[in-house]
């Protein structure tokens, strides 16, 4: 099992602390979790945007304010001609994904397991406007989310549990196949079955939890990508909508 208890004191620290977030995607116990993205692999993220979504490269300067804040580590991309988190990249790839297969995001129900610092959240809401955005995550990350979210101006509600609420799409990157198998079953139940649509970026790190199968399993109208660019053997893209 990943011991995230590190992880989730630096989140609350500099929930709480200004002088923490102002540099916490370079704190040691945060940057391994969230902030590791190579600038190999941000390269390779800006070639699946520019393949998949070009439509996106326009709003990059946009998309940069993402690191603004938090001062997380970036790189000079030549292609864009700016300096950029490959994290950030990350972010535009998915949300790349998720056009490609569910088409505007306007006026959807979003609900995400696992949600960082909020910066999927971000990047979506910088240019579409759900009807709502529901974050999932532990305590401490939603205090960091909050904070995070409220310095861009988004709106979004955090729920005190998760109750049976149907949702447009449901998305999350990695954070489900990592969680704990407890955690797994209680969102495969109240979140997965409730949603239409649905992004979940798998890995398999954690042996206990659900097994490829088992993913498989969740819902009938599933289909499988390959994760691309491929971060660790085995891993892949689940769908369904």
């Amino acid at each position: 099992m990943i011991d995230y208890s590190s992880f989730l004191r630096i989140c609350q620290q500099a929930a709480e602390d200004d002088e923490v977030f102002k540099n916490f995607k370079r704190h040691p116990n945060f940057t391994p979790i969230l902030e590791h993205v190579s600038y190999q692999q941000g390269l390779d993220y800006l070639q699946e945007i520019k393949l998949n979504f070009p439509f996106l490269l326009k709003y990059m300067n946009k998309f940069a304010k993402n690191d603004a804040v938090g001062n997380p580590n970036v790189f000079y991309f030549e292609e864009l001609k700016m300096d950029m988190s490959p994290t950030t990249l990350r972010y535009i790839k998915v949300l790349a994904d998720l056009l490609n297969l569910f088409g505007s995001l306007d006026d959807m129900d979003i609900i995400e397991i696992g949600v960082g610092y909020g910066g999927q959240c971000r990047i979506i809401n910088d240019i579409y406007r759900p009807r709502s955005y529901t974050l999932v995550d532990f305590k401490e990350v939603l205090l960091l989310s909050e904070k995070y979210l409220k310095e861009k101006n988004i709106i979004i509600r955090f729920p005190e549990d998760t109750t049976e609420v149907h949702y447009d799409l449901c998305i999350s990157n990695y954070a489900f196949s990592e969680m704990g198998h407890d955690y797994q079953i209680f969102y495969a139940d109240k979140i997965i079955r409730n949603s239409d649509r649905g992004y979940i970026t798998c890995n398999f790190i954690v042996p206990e939890n659900y097994t490829k199968e088992e993913i498989i399993a969740l819902k009938q109208n599933y289909t499988i990508y390959e994760e691309r660019p491929l971060t660790y053997e085995g891993n892949f893209i689940y769908t369904w909508k």
